[in-house]
Order: structure tokens, then sequence, then C-alpha cells
């Protein structure tokens, strides 16, 4: 026990030694005029180079996915005007990246854009910027079958997500589009294993749950849909006609005391506002 103290008692004093002589080091430099000019000339260098390396890449180019055009907006929300829609594989120049925006439960940049001399904004989720732009592999194949998975080639879709994920395994919108695809296909059991992945990587869009859950039940696996939908409609955000329909369906299969009161709450979801 004494031998470890005074081993402990050596670092201290050894650290107090190197405090020291760090203290004597700095005085140095500050009494120092060309060090001290040296000091400020690399914490400057240190300074930009760290923030340029926060900085987003922005690729020069890019290539539209969408199957029916890529609308080009007068801004950069949805809520702006489309000047004009760029032809599907055509490909424009990339000006800056703006904001981060949520579309259909997936997260996306928007890009500043010029087309055919027209500058305005594109929506990052038909974009693919290929990899000698700055892009990267990975998303050429997610994109791809996206645009896929819009046309309804479902088949084809999967094997783009599936390459797409062996690059990035933790792509959650990777599993959530091979699961819906794999729903369309009636392969229930593997959109049950690929949203549960897509949840597991960060999905958060209520969408996921009642997609599994929707799997569950052409299984037959309808307590594990109900504890799905319970927690979707539980949700501010679970307000919607489909939740409530599927499960009032599964409310009732089970019958429960509260199937009534699902159904209609269903039924009142379903009924068009009056101005």
């Amino acid at each position: 026990m004494q031998k470890n103290f005074e081993i402990l008692s050596f670092y201290k004093g050894y650290d107090k030694v190197i405090l020291n002589n760090q203290e004597m080091t700095i005085k140095k430099i500050a009494n120092n005029y060309e060090l001290r000019i040296i000091l400020l000339i690399l914490v400057i260098f240190y300074l930009v180079h760290c923030s340029s390396s926060r900085e987003i890449q922005v690729p020069s180019k890019g290539i539209s996915l969408g199957i029916n055009g890529l609308p080009l907006r007068t801004g950069c929300t949805f809520d702006h005007k489309i000047i004009k829609l760029i032809p599907y594989n055509s490909s424009f120049e990339i000006i800056n990246v703006g904001p981060r925006e949520i579309f259909e439960s997936l997260e996306d940049y928007w890009f500043i854009v010029e087309y055919e001399n027209v500058k305005g904004c594109v929506y990052g989720l038909n974009v693919y910027t290929p990899p000698k732009y700055g892009g990267f592999a990975s998303d050429f194949y997610f994109y791809k079958g996206k645009s896929l998975y819009d046309r309804n080639l479902f088949v084809a879709a999967i094997i783009n997500f599936e390459n797409s994920i062996k690059l990035n395994p933790e792509n959650y919108k990777n599993y959530y589009y091979k699961a819906k695809s794999e729903y369309y296909l009636k392969k229930y059991f593997e959109c049950i294993q690929d949203s549960t992945l897509s949840l597991k990587e960060g999905n958060g869009n209520l969408s996921v749950l009642n997609l599994r859950a929707e799997c569950y039940m052409r299984r037959g696996f309808f307590t594990l849909a109900e504890i799905d939908l319970d927690f979707v409609t539980s949700q501010k955000e679970g307000e919607f006609v489909k939740y409530y329909r599927n499960l009032c369906e599964i409310k009732s299969i089970l019958k429960r005391e509260n199937a009534t009161l699902i159904c209609n709450k269903a039924i009142e979801l379903a009924k068009p506002i009056k101005n």
C-alpha cells in the first residue's frame, strides 16, 4: 500500500514538473515577438482549416431522377412556384446546397441549381450526384432504386437498394423503400425484416410502423400489428385515415372492446373537411 502511494506521489510530482515547464515555455513565447507572430499564423491556419473541413462539399453537377421530371422551383421550399420540369436523366449545374427538409418521411437537401440558363431550387431526393462530381456510389444505387420503385419496377428496385446497403448499411432509406417494394411483391416476411431494420437505423417516421403493421396483418400476426398501430395512433402525427382504418380492422378481428371507438375515429377522419 505504501509503495502504491509512493508511485502515486511520484506521478503527482511529475505532473507538477510538466506543468511548470509548460508555463515557462509559454512565458518565453509571450516574450518573443517572432514566436508570437508564428504562433498567430499557426492559429489562423488551424481555424481556417477546421472551418473549411466542416463545410458541406458541393457537387458541381447533378442528374434528374424524377420520372415525370424534376421540379425546378423559384425558392428552396415546396411552397415556391415550379418554373419548369427538368427531364429525367438530364444534367444540370449545382451552384450551392440549400436547407434540409423532410419530405415523405425522408430528409434531404435542397440544391440551388442552373438548368438551361434558368436558376432555381430542386429537392435532393430525386437528384443524383455522380461520384466524380462528389457524390457516393451508395447514393447512386439508392436513387436508381427509388427511380425504379416509382415506376413500379420493384424487383429491379430491390437489387439497387441491396447494392446501396452493401456500401452504406446505416442508411434507413434503403431499408424503408426495400420494405415497401417487398410489400407490393407480397414478400411480407422480408418486408417485416427490412422495415424493422429501417427503424433500427433511425427512421422515426410513423409510416414505417404502419408498413410493418400491414405486413403483420397479411401474415396473420394481428397482435403484433395492433402493438405497432396502437403506438402510431397515440402520436399527434398519427391521426391519418389509413392508420385508424388498419387499426379498426385489427381491433374488430381481435374483438377488442375499443373496436367501435377506433372505427368511429376512422370514419370521422375520412369525412371531408368543411370550410
